[in-house]
């Protein structure tokens, strides 16, 4: 081990404290119904190799669902033959890190929610091996979640391998509202140990457009007090963290401006149909992290049904869900797909054995339309 800490600090794209803690933290993780013990993630590190083909199983970490990318081999310095057109993560987090409470947003699959959403439901997810939970105030959820992670707390799931996210309903910004309201969710969560670990805007305004005469000025005003909300709520400990959801460049831009604390994560709808480039841009360039509701477009738009996508889901024997969620994954964007069905939700995270290549992701970069299932968030005020 003496040896390897200093190879990873030097190769290492980001600091080695923080690369260290997520990769090398003690896990405790429960699948097939049976109980892991508490071990070092570097114990189970394990890279198994195709000959001239992708990596079948690249470094499964304390769970067969939290795997190293192609970046973090070549950080072991670990090189194969074949496929070599995996877009991995450049500010150096990486397809399936685990997820670490209070730790960066992980660059793996979320559970989205919504109402009306069943204490069950959570409760299948968790045993299907997640560990990252979207909600919001609007959902209606938290409850749900905060039961369903008290039960799981009992059984033995530690709470430094759960990330919840909550999001500040767009009628509870303000101070003192969005100060009450996060409370309540913190309450209705169940008291999460430290604090939410991620706390968003919902939107940056009501529903008002940019074009209403005042509304830019006024809604400007309201984003400000609400994050100075957010802000003494994390010196508070009630979150861990905080970010914003819907926030358009124009929107992130006026944020950054003033923000004490920057945002952790921006959350917008992302899909193949809608692929938000120059804000991936900008979110990047500020080192922030990429979150992508709605990934799979609400099954609306017709996205399960694209030829190019069948085509290759075809290619690599998967669904085309998968395929997509691969895609944002290769995007350095973590999707929080929502769904209440079991066979689904299980799929979902079977995304972690396969990586699409170059021309794969250049053939999904055509199908680009600027298509929402929601709503433009450039367009609000």
């Amino acid at each position: 081990m003496a040896l390897l800490l200093p190879f990873v600090a030097a190769f290492s794209p980001r600091p080695a404290v923080s690369r260290m803690a997520s990769i090398l933290r003690p896990v405790s993780m429960k699948h097939d119904g049976a109980q892991s013990s508490s071990v070092p993630c570097f114990k189970s590190i394990e890279m198994k190799l195709e000959a001239g083909g992708l990596p079948g199983s690249i470094g499964t970490v304390g769970s067969r669902r939290s795997v190293l990318s192609v970046g973090a081999a070549a950080t072991f310095g670990v090189l194969w033959k074949g496929d070599r057109a995996f877009a991995a993560a450049s500010d150096g987090n990486h397809i399936g890190e685990p997820v670490v409470s209070g730790g960066p947003l992980p660059l793996t699959v979320g559970l989205g929610t919504g109402p009306p959403y069943v204490q069950k439901d959570v409760e299948l997810a968790i045993d299907a091996g997640y560990r990252l939970f979207d909600t919001a105030q609007e959902y209606g959820s938290e409850e749900a979640i905060g039961n369903a992670l008290k039960k799981a707390f009992r059984s033995g799931l530690k709470r430094e391998d759960v990330f919840v996210t909550t999001k500040v309903d767009i009628y509870n910004m303000g101070y003192e509202a969005t100060i009450r309201s996060v409370r309540e969710s913190f309450d209705l969560l169940g008291r999460l140990d430290g604090g939410i670990d991620l706390v968003l805007i919902h939107w940056p305004c009501p529903f008002v457009s940019k074009d209403v005469p005042g509304a830019v000025q006024k809604y400007s005003s309201l984003r400000k007090s609400t994050w100075e909300a957010l802000e003494k709520l994390q010196q508070d400990g009630v979150a861990k963290q905080i970010g914003v959801s819907n926030f358009g460049k124009r929107h992130l831009r006026e944020l950054l401006a003033y923000a004490t604390v920057r945002p952790a994560v921006n959350q917008v709808e992302v899909h193949p149909y809608n692929q938000r480039v120059e804000l991936a841009k900008l979110v990047k360039s500020e080192g922030i992290r990429f979150e992508a509701y709605s990934p799979l477009g609400k099954g609306a738009i017709g996205l399960l049904e694209d030829p190019v996508l069948t085509r290759i889901a075809r290619a690599k024997d998967k669904s085309v869900a998968a395929v997509i969620l691969r895609w944002l994954l290769q995007r350095d964007i973590t999707p929080i797909p929502l769904s209440r069905n079991a066979k689904r939700i299980r799929e979902n995270l079977n995304v972690f054995d396969f990586a699409l290549t170059e021309d794969e992701m250049r053939a999904i970069a055509k199908l680009e339309r600027g298509q929402f299932v929601l709503r433009d968030d450039e367009t609000l005020a």
